[in-house]
């Protein structure tokens, strides 16, 4: 933070201000500012509160006593693989991000990102990752861009092959579920492992707005899971992930099931099978060595699509 750029009022500001990691007595402040920064049903912010505020780090700049920004850090275990060996790293999901109107553009933001990504690096955070609104802002916090989304229009498109499988989470056994995660560590370098609890807690988080998790099966095998939420009477597809690198087992789980979904759905990953129509916000990643989050800019070899 420049102090330089303040007058008398911002330097009683800057002097007022306190960073911290927030705890219970902080939630009721937490969730109002999360409640007029972002476009979240009721319903969505009951689960987010209940179920993955309380397991992550969340960071608050007060004035005094008043909350007057945040940054939501989640904790992900990532499997990464280097000469062929997978080994787990701790990965943080920055979400949450987000500052009081009258505050903003003071650099209160970026003096508490600054903060949180020193805490990472000190807590041996292997992987810092977020999804940006404006990549300019975090470019300059030492972010660099490095997995694509992109949206495709499904308007009108149907599976080619029909010998894909849709069945629920409770039906798959731990065997396929372990099959899958190996074609991953073949497809990917770095990627969130599928596995059953996690699973189990995007199932939640998709109930919170009407929607579900979604099991594309090919020949016994796992082809590709995604989930749904509701937006007013259609469904937006979260988390596709797939070891096909195509659109159709997706598009048959779409047919199968008979959800509405709006005509545009913003994915993760390269599909050749289908023209992107236009590109998404990705992810940026801000790692301890510099050199190591260049070698993954734009890689096809990441695989990281959080949600929260």
């Amino acid at each position: 933070m420049n102090e330089g750029r303040y007058d008398q009022m911002d330097r009683k500001l800057f002097d007022s201000i306190r960073i911290e990691i927030a705890g219970a007595e902080d939630m009721n402040q937490i969730r109002k500012l999360w409640k007029q920064s972002f476009d979240d049903q009721d319903a969505y912010m009951d689960y987010y509160f209940s179920n993955v505020a309380t397991r992550n780090q969340i960071f608050v700049a007060k004035s005094n006593s008043k909350i007057i920004s945040m940054v939501h850090l989640n904790p992900y275990t990532l499997a990464e693989t280097t000469a062929g060996v997978t080994t787990y790293k701790k990965g943080g999901y920055i979400v949450g991000v987000a500052t009081e109107p009258e505050f903003r553009r003071q650099g209160i933001m970026s003096m508490l990102m600054k903060y949180v990504l020193s805490y990472a690096a000190e807590n041996d955070y292997d992987h810092i990752y977020l999804m940006p609104e404006k990549e300019i802002y975090y470019k300059r916090l030492g972010f660099v861009p490095v997995v694509e989304s992109g949206f495709y229009d499904i308007t009108g498109l149907k599976p080619e092959k029909n010998d894909y499988e849709l069945c629920d989470l409770e039906m798959i056994t731990d065997e396929q579920l372990q099959s899958f995660y190996e074609k991953l560590t073949q497809h990917y370098d770095l990627f969130v492992p599928r596995t059953r609890a996690y699973l189990k807690d995007l199932r939640m988080e998709c109930q919170s707005l009407s929607g579900d998790v979604y099991i594309v099966k090919n020949e016994n095998e796992i082809a590709a899971v995604y989930g749904t939420m509701y937006d007013g009477e259609r469904a937006e597809i979260v988390q596709y992930c797939t070891t096909t690198g195509l659109l159709d087992p997706l598009l048959f789980g779409i047919c199968e099931s008979g959800i509405r979904v709006f005509p545009e759905i913003e994915l993760f990953g390269t599909y050749t099978d289908h023209k992107m129509v236009k590109k998404g916000h990705g992810i940026m990643f801000c790692e301890k060595d510099p050199e190591r989050a260049g070698s993954y800019r734009r890689s096809e070899r990441i695989f990281i699509n959080e949600v929260v």
